[in-house]
């Protein structure tokens, strides 16, 4: 298991924040995934206005679903990514351990809690698992 985890939590929150100075949820997403597989994702600062741009996260999320396989419930590895809907907004989380994921709570810092708690359980709406360039081109 990867040991820094740690080393991302208590970044604070910022709205399209993209490092270790304040991030989003897919901000933070990029960074856990970057320090911890080697790799880059698209920044996708410029793709939407913000956290209160809900049309414009939807279809940024539905654009680039194609570059994730949906992991049933049970599977989830460590760096798989959490889609939640929390309140009527998109939110992201990332496994950290079954059971546990890291994520920038709203207006916060980022956090390591249960995604199996009653607060997030039923917000889940599924497991993805990015797909490098050299699978998605096989």
């Amino acid at each position: 298991m990867w040991l820094g985890w740690d080393n991302l939590v208590g970044i604070p929150f910022k709205d399209k924040g993209r490092d270790m100075h304040g991030s989003d949820c897919y901000g933070l997403f990029r960074l856990a995934l970057m320090r911890g597989k080697g790799l880059l994702l698209d920044l996708h600062d410029n793709d939407y206005q913000g956290r209160e741009d809900k049309y414009g996260v939807s279809t940024l999320i539905a654009q680039h679903k194609i570059n994730w396989d949906l992991i049933p419930k049970g599977e989830e590895k460590p760096f798989d990514a959490i889609l939640m809907a929390v309140r009527d907004f998109q939110h992201l989380g990332i496994v950290v351990s079954p059971g546990f994921m890291l994520h920038m709570p709203r207006d916060s810092s980022s956090v390591i809690e249960r995604y199996d708690t009653i607060r997030y359980a039923s917000a889940i709406r599924g497991f993805y698992r990015y797909r490098t360039r050299d699978e998605t081109d096989a």
